[in-house]
């Protein structure tokens, strides 16, 4: 596939709304999903859980059919059944290069006309992706039942509980800003195959409020227990960097394996399946037998 740098201005455009302008969390999918490059996650002062799927397409191409209030985006039917059937909402974000705006779409029923070859929807201007999205974005979300949230978060993490349970490893990056009261950092998702191969799954940006790594990593990660990756810190370690900073490694709590730019202090864990994820596994496998 060759390397389409309009499709990543656009995504990029996206993330930096979403981080910049709401203050929310936003995910890149880098890996393959039918029609999902990425997720926000809402923060209310701290992480909600609540989330909402994104479809992020780039190019004055898609403006073709076009008039003085907005324009209409085709889609193939394979797409809008995946969208309409997805665990979360689906919003389609459409970038302009010519102009750098961005305009969304709910994509529900109601917004849907068929066509001969499949659907389409009509996108108004004035449903920029800007800070005035943001007020619909969170009414949406906030509908939601505490109970429909944990259920979808479940449901979006199963390849990853799938993952662990056929005995391959997934270790979880995570940094705290330690000179910063409201905390934020990157956080990475890594897959270990049995070749001992690594790949990014998931990283994102993230606002965390007042939390700390302990309570980052169980709002993240409810269906695994975690610790250290004592593997990682073994080669990675790097205890001047900490000491000089902290002055003290307390090696009897969760420490991390160097600071950045004296501010930064990076963590690796390595998650394995507890009781709720094996038993959300094993009621799933129930419903689909």
């Amino acid at each position: 596939m060759l390397y389409n740098n309009v499709e990543h201005i656009g995504i990029n455009k996206v993330a930096a709304i979403v981080v910049e302008d709401f203050k929310w969390i936003f995910r890149q999918q880098p890996t393959v999903d039918l029609g999902i490059d990425a997720q926000i996650e809402i923060v209310d002062d701290l992480p909600t859980g609540k989330l909402i799927a994104l479809q992020i397409k780039s190019g004055k191409s898609y403006f073709k059919h076009a008039n003085i209030e907005g324009f209409f985006y085709y889609g193939t039917k394979r797409h809008l059944e995946y969208w309409l059937n997805h665990s979360l909402p689906v919003f389609l974000i459409i970038y302009d290069p010519e102009n750098t705006n961005c305009y969304w779409q709910h994509i529900t029923n109601e917004k849907i006309h068929e066509t001969n070859s499949g659907w389409k929807t009509f996108i108004q201007y004035s449903q920029q992706f800007d800070i005035k999205a943001k007020k619909y974005i969170y009414n949406i979300l906030m509908k939601e039942s505490v109970e429909a949230i944990k259920f979808k978060q479940l449901i979006y993490n199963i390849d990853l509980l799938k993952y662990l349970k056929q005995g391959n490893n997934i270790s979880v990056y995570t940094e705290d800003y330690i000179n910063k009261s409201y905390k934020r950092g990157i956080t990475k998702i890594i897959l270990t195959d049995k070749n001992e191969n690594e790949i990014i799954e998931r990283d994102w940006f993230g606002f965390h409020g007042l939390l700390e790594i302990e309570d980052i990593m169980d709002h993240y990660f409810p269906w695994a227990d975690y610790e250290l990756d004592h593997d990682f810190y073994e080669i990675n370690f790097d205890e001047p960097s900490i000491k000089s900073i902290l002055g003290f490694i307390d090696y009897d709590d969760i420490y991390p394996y160097e600071i950045l730019g004296s501010e930064i202090a990076c963590y690796r864990f390595k998650l394995e399946l507890n009781s709720l994820g094996k038993s959300f596994l094993e009621v799933m496998s129930y419903i689909y037998s």
